[in-house]
């Protein structure tokens, strides 16, 4: 079965690692865009970017899904459904 994942934080990259585990095919992961944070205002990437890098998987980070470039990427897919975990965004009906 073919899972687009959705998920920012640790709590989500803990859910991507036991999709993995329990065999299923990933293809995509989708997460919040890396954001500059601390005082030398350094990238910091998700928890579920690092995970899925990890892991060879390819990451989208959009800044928004309502887009019709995030509908088609995600089509492009063929995936059986989408799990969404502590994503951080509403998701629209459309997808």
């Amino acid at each position: 079965m073919n899972v687009i994942f959705a998920g920012t934080p640790e709590f989500s990259a803990v859910s991507l690692q036991s999709l993995v585990d329990a065999g299923y095919r990933v293809p995509l992961v989708i997460t919040q865009p890396d954001r500059r944070a601390g005082r030398g205002m350094s990238v910091s990437v998700s928890e579920v970017k690092e995970m899925a890098t990890d892991l060879g998987i390819e990451t989208y980070q959009p800044s928004s899904l309502k887009s019709p470039e995030v509908l088609e990427k995600l089509k492009s897919v063929n995936a059986d459904l989408m799990i969404v975990v502590a994503f951080g965004q509403i998701v629209p009906k459309s997808i």
